[in-house]
């Protein structure tokens, strides 16, 4: 989605608004994670019917690879922040991540982020710009031990580091959403084999119950 967002007026000395405008277009972007077991499809390109039909053998192959493959195969987020950095080294004077906003979803995430480009329209400039301030300040506490911490919950925390570990997400959560990563086909079958068979059984760690683990399910704050 793209806006024209409205920059501050500036006012001379006597009060009256200047001719020089900021001009700033904001970009919102969203994109989302894989979940570890669900065949992504992005933009499209895993398809498997040609000329109209179905082709059998190809969808028996996607769905050999329909199991799970751990936390650390979800992939998307890594990427995510590449891109943005990317994008913001391009002019870095008038291209701005103005904010991302993480969403946790069932066993994957959306992330979305708003960038800002900015422009501007100068008459009779009488000095020289000072950029030199930061854009952005970090005052908060440093060197935190973030071992086991993880951004999205995935369907199964193995991390041995983490308060969740072999915590299972519940079969209501694993469920939710459209993943819109995903082949039509390998939602639909993940959805009725928990549905079915619960999610412990589909990922294949049977014993496991909905907050069974290292402990109680800690609370999210």
């Amino acid at each position: 989605a793209a806006e024209d967002m409205t920059g501050d007026v500036v006012k001379l000395p006597d009060g009256s608004p200047a001719s020089d405008s900021l001009l700033i277009k904001r970009i919102t972007v969203q994109y989302s994670t894989t979940d570890g077991f669900n065949i992504p499809n992005y933009n499209r390109s895993t398809t498997v019917v040609f000329d109209g039909a179905i082709d059998e053998g190809l969808v028996q192959e996607y769905l050999d690879q329909m199991f799970w493959h751990g936390a650390d195969s979800i992939e998307g987020y890594d990427e995510f922040i590449s891109a943005l950095k990317t994008i913001e080294s391009a002019d870095p004077n008038c291209v701005k991540v103005n904010s991302i906003k993480i969403s946790c979803e069932g066993g994957y995430i959306l992330m979305t982020a708003q960038i800002d480009f900015y422009s501007a329209t100068f008459n009779d400039r009488v000095s020289e710009p000072d950029d030199s301030a930061p854009y952005v300040t970090w005052n908060g506490s440093t060197n935190i031990n973030t071992a086991g911490g993880f951004i999205g919950r995935p369907f199964l925390i193995e991390d041995p580091n983490s308060e969740w570990y072999m915590i299972i997400m519940t079969d209501e959560e694993a469920t939710s959403g459209e993943r819109p990563f995903s082949t039509y086909y390998s939602n639909a079958i993940f959805e009725e084999l928990v549905n079915t068979n619960g999610l412990a059984t589909v990922l294949e760690a049977e014993g496991l119950n909905p907050g069974d683990g290292a402990g109680e399910e800690p609370v999210e704050e």
